[in-house]
This record gives C-alpha cells, sequence and structure tokens, in this order.
C-alpha cells in the first residue's frame, strides 16, 4: 500500500483489509471463501482494491470473512457462510459482498470466528452466526464435552443497547449504557441486573474460551473503569 494514504487496517489469521484516507478499499491474503470480496476465489498477494463503488468507513476481518462498513450506514458481507455469519438470510458462501443490515444504518460491525456483530445508530445490537457465541444457547444444552447450539443466518436483535461491540474468536463483548429489556435468557440470569443508565461490559462466550473472556473483560473494565457483568460460567452451571 505504497501509493496510498492507509487510515485503518483490520487483519485476521489469513487476510487483511485496508481502508484508506478516502475510504477506498483493499484486500489481500487467503481467499478461499471469498472472504476478500473480489469475486473469486483467488489467494491474492498484494493487495486487490473491492466496494469500488462505495466508499468504506470501516471493516472487519473474521475468521474466513470480512464485513464493510459504508460512510452513509450500509454494511456489506462477503466469505464463509456455512453458520450464517454473513447475516444475509442463507448459508452459502459469497465471494462478492452482499447487503445485510438493510433496513437499518449501521454504525460499527465487527466479526469473530462463526458469528458478526452490528450496531446501528441507534445503539441496537444484532448478532449473527454461531449461537455459542452470542449466548443465544439454552443452558441445559450445555456439558464440559460438548454443547447443542445453532445458527443464524438472518441477525437477531440481542438483549441491550451498546455503544461499542467487539467479536472475538467465539466471544462477544459490548459495553452497554442501557438496559432496553429485562433479560430473559437462561444464560443471562435476571437477578443483579444493572440498572438503566449503567455503563456495563458484558461478555457473551462459548464455554471453551470462557476463562480467558472473562480475563480480558476483568483488565479492559480495570483500565476503563467500567462494571464488569459475565453472562454466566458454563463450565460450572452444566456440572
Amino acid at each position: 500500500m505504497v501509493n496510498y494514504t492507509v487510515a485503518a487496517v483490520d487483519t485476521q489469521t489469513h487476510h487483511s483489509l485496508f481502508i484508506t484516507t478516502s475510504g477506498q478499499c483493499f484486500a489481500a491474503g487467503r481467499n478461499d471463501y471469498g472472504q476478500l470480496g473480489d469475486g473469486t476465489t483467488t489467494d491474492r498477494y498484494t493487495p486487490v482494491q473491492v466496494m469500488t463503488e462505495y466508499t468504506v468507513a470501516a471493516v472487519a476481518a473474521g475468521h474466513y470473512h470480512s464485513l464493510f462498513v459504508t460512510t452513509n450506514g450500509e454494511c456489506y458481507a462477503t466469505g464463509y457462510n456455512a453458520n450464517g455469519q454473513l447475516g444475509d438470510g442463507t448459508f452459502e458462501h459469497k465471494n462478492l459482498p452482499v447487503a445485510v443490515m438493510s433496513a437499518y444504518t449501521i454504525a460499527q460491525a465487527d466479526a469473530g470466528q462463526f458469528h458478526s456483530v452490528f450496531i446501528t445508530t441507534q445503539g441496537h445490537i444484532y448478532g449473527t452466526g454461531d449461537e455459542s457465541s452470542l449466548a443465544l444457547c439454552p443452558l441445559y444444552s450445555w456439558s464440559l464435552t460438548s454443547y447443542n447450539c445453532g445458527y443464524l443466518s438472518t441477525p437477531k436483535q440481542l438483549l441491550y443497547t451498546s455503544s461499542k461491540a467487539t467479536a472475538g474468536g467465539d466471544s462477544t463483548f459490548f459495553i452497554s449504557g442501557e438496559i432496553t429489556s429485562s433479560p430473559t435468557s437462561t444464560l443471562m440470569p435476571t437477578t443483579d441486573t444493572p440498572s438503566t443508565g449503567t455503563p456495563t461490559i458484558f461478555a457473551f462466550t462459548s464455554k471453551v474460551s470462557f476463562e480467558a473472556s472473562i480475563t480480558v473483560s476483568l483488565d479492559v473494565a480495570q483500565e476503563s473503569g467500567f462494571q464488569v457483568r459475565d453472562a454466566i460460567d458454563f463450565t460450572l452451571q452444566s456440572n
């Protein structure tokens, strides 16, 4: 990218996304599922321009998929989709970006391993893909060795409004400043719920990464001065 002024970069294990100061978007790396969004499944060893018809404000590189947010709040997704992480209503891989969350103006998006999260300009947070990373699995289905979760191909609104979200490998963190409804998920107990207006870091995570995720959440909270509220320790509750 020596001929461009780069404003933002996001990377994952096998591919990278770049945004220039003028809103051009480039992608490089592994492309076996179309995660670069250039219309092919050919690996690229030098950056190729993608999203050429749009001015891109933000990008998010998932494990094998990518998300793009334009300056006017549109969101596009491409790549691996067997878990519904693109959020386009299908489980089919895409090698060109497809519009998602079209009924909303998107302020932020982030991509995890097999899931994605979106925040609208109104602060509403949606998730799609692997339910275990979005705290949408019934508690009774968890065990120490396996779990029974499904996949969403259409984004579902989660429990809280949010000002910031990040999707980890198989976890989701977000800072919530307002409670929009009483938690009803079996993964989110209704007791000890922060009052309206309390800025809180929430950690939604699958069993395999719970301990590491909560450690990160605690560190973030200590640095930021936020109260920590974890979803639940699945490994303990499943005994």
